[in-house]
């Protein structure tokens, strides 16, 4: 594996650059050689018997170690270069939406103070890495933010462009098409398809996408389906809508009511009728006439029907031309002298049996 550049070898939980030991071009632990096969066996060896924990010059401590870390640990200050097991309980800086219990951190610490963690979630594969200066590692910076690592076949977080450009493409009732590769937008140019004729319409009719497939102009109420409008040739006399109004039917007012109406004047429906009425606003007739109190007076004293001889002749007529008489009861009566017969002795000054004899 490579990181930064640097060839990495892992063997069970060892780790080793490629350039300073590669256990694979070591022979076995388990053989012998003579003084005459090493070739840089040394004249003499010091005192102390000699440094024999290096190898081409470098201490075993420079090689990558394996850590077992506590079940709670601070991963912001594990900075010493080597394969660190996290446990149960991580804390410090760590990124949002995965947890680091169980994982294993990879951290490369430079012979300054530069420092590399980079940590892989065991159960879900997902490999997290970031760099800094952090005053743990004995800078005078900070930690960088965790970037998540993804392979060709991930889907990532975030991306410039997409790794083939597609095609978008619009068919049926629109058509267009435009290339995206996430790099900028892209605009569709968009095609309608024709439903109907071009043109100006009153009435339209459309599909069931609300599409307009087709038009008319009417001119008529009729034509545009309304039912409950007038037609500009009713005028009021008899037409399909109203005749004239009557006492008993609604209807158009006719003109002789207008000119009725007309000449009320402003306020009228206050109008209140008095109760009384000098008689000098009353009109006086043959058959309407003021009585006085002295004529009324006059009047009631009458004799309410009339009485004595008078009384056969007060509800029916006489016979014409007939001398009148009294009756045997003293009531007027009609005798059997006539008016002629009468007049025969009309001018007599005296008696008429005197004369005669």
């Amino acid at each position: 594996m490579k990181i930064f550049g640097l060839e990495f070898k892992f063997n069970g939980f060892n780790l080793w650059h490629e350039g300073n030991f590669d256990p694979a071009s070591k022979a076995s632990t388990s053989h012998n050689h003579v003084k005459s096969q090493i070739t840089d066996f040394p004249a003499s060896l010091p005192a102390n018997g000699g440094n024999a924990d290096t190898v081409d010059g470098f201490h075993a401590s420079s090689l990558a170690q394996n850590f077992n870390e506590a079940s709670t640990v601070d991963i912001d200050a594990i900075v010493l270069s080597g394969m660190h097991r996290l446990n149960a309980t991580v804390t410090g800086t760590l990124p949002s939406g995965i947890s680091f219990s169980w994982c294993q951190l990879l951290v490369i610490h430079g012979a300054g103070d530069t420092i590399i963690q980079m940590v892989t979630n065991y159960s879900s594969n997902r490999t997290f890495i970031r760099s800094g200066n952090p005053t743990q590692a004995g800078g005078v910076g900070s930690w960088t933010a965790w970037k998540e690592l993804a392979s060709t076949g991930d889907n990532v977080a975030t991306a410039t462009k997409l790794q083939t450009a597609r095609t978008i493409v619009l068919s049926a009732d629109a058509t267009g098409s435009a290339t995206f590769d996430g790099s900028a937008n892209a605009t569709v140019a968009v095609t309608l398809a024709s439903v109907g004729t071009a043109g100006t319409y009153k009435s339209v009719t459309t599909d069931a996408k609300g599409r307009v497939t087709g038009g008319t102009n009417p001119t008529t109420l009729a034509g545009y389906g309304i039912t409950d409008a007038a037609p500009t040739s009713h005028v009021g006399s008899g037409g399909a809508a109203h005749a004239d109004v009557t006492t008993t039917v609604d209807g158009f007012m006719i003109a002789t009511d207008k000119v009725k109406l007309d000449g009320i004047a402003v306020g009228a429906n206050n109008y209140a009728h008095p109760d009384t009425h000098p008689p000098s606003i009353i009109v006086q007739d043959a058959s309407n006439r003021f009585v006085t109190d002295a004529e009324r007076t006059t009047w009631n004293g009458k004799q309410p029907a009339i009485t004595g001889g008078a009384s056969t002749i007060a509800s029916s007529n006489l016979t014409a031309s007939r001398a009148l008489v009294s009756d045997a009861s003293g009531k007027v009566a009609v005798s059997s002298v006539t008016s002629t017969q009468l007049g025969y002795v009309s001018g007599v000054t005296s008696a008429i049996q005197t004369q005669l004899n």
